[in-house]
């Protein structure tokens, strides 16, 4: 998409916010904005379901609620961004950058997240119901009262990670690190633990 085209799109979108005459929602519903910079744009609320967003630049932008449903987020820049809310259902994340992004309540169910940088991302109270976290970094990543059942963990780095009051049944850990990671009250019901490693220096495995 040319970027004039795409700068009155925002423009309008603004407005729409703002609920002032001549506003219009962003759609960008199959739009192509692979490798645009988008840093700190404030896309709360837009419509973009199956964009392309491959390498795209969204530091720091505000995807507050917005629809990305079935979007390809492949290495997109997402560092610092605000994703609460937002629906990522089967959207492609892989090895994006989410670090210290604000991800609470997302929905994510089925999304694919193998390779991706979430360290220190906060994700309470998401849904990741199937979604595919393989060798992801999980670093400190806050995960508090999220749903995670059935999710792919395998090779995942969850080194200080807060799993606390969630929904891991039957999710698969494989290879994960686990050092300092806190099960404070998790659901770890069909949880192989027996192949993680420094399973012994994980918090509040002892009440399970």
């Amino acid at each position: 998409m040319e970027q004039a085209k795409l700068n009155k799109i925002l423009e309008l979108h603004q407005k729409w916010r703002k609920k002032e005459i001549g506003g219009k929602r962003a759609n960008l519903n199959g739009a192509d904005l692979s490798k645009a910079d988008l840093t700190g744009a404030n896309l709360e609320l837009a419509r973009l379901e199956g964009a392309n967003l491959r390498e795209t630049n969204l530091q720091k932008a505000n995807l507050n609620n917005a629809r990305l449903e079935g979007a390809d987020l492949q290495k997109a820049n997402l560092k610092d961004s605000n994703l609460c809310g937002a629906d990522l259902r089967k959207a492609n994340l892989r090895g994006a950058n989410l670090q210290q992004a604000d991800l609470t309540g997302a929905d994510l169910y089925y999304a694919d997240l193998e390779g991706a940088d979430l360290s220190d991302a906060d994700v309470k109270a998401a849904g990741l119901f199937s979604a595919n976290l393989k060798n992801s970094n999980l670093n400190g990543v806050i995960f508090v009262a999220s749903n995670l059942k059935e999710a792919n963990l395998s090779g995942a780095n969850l080194q200080g990670a807060d799993l606390s009051v969630v929904y891991l049944e039957n999710a698969n850990l494989e290879n994960a690190e686990l050092t300092n990671a806190d099960f404070e009250d998790t659901d770890l019901q069909g949880v192989d633990l027996s192949k993680c490693k420094n399973l012994d220096n994980a918090k509040n495995l002892q009440k399970h």
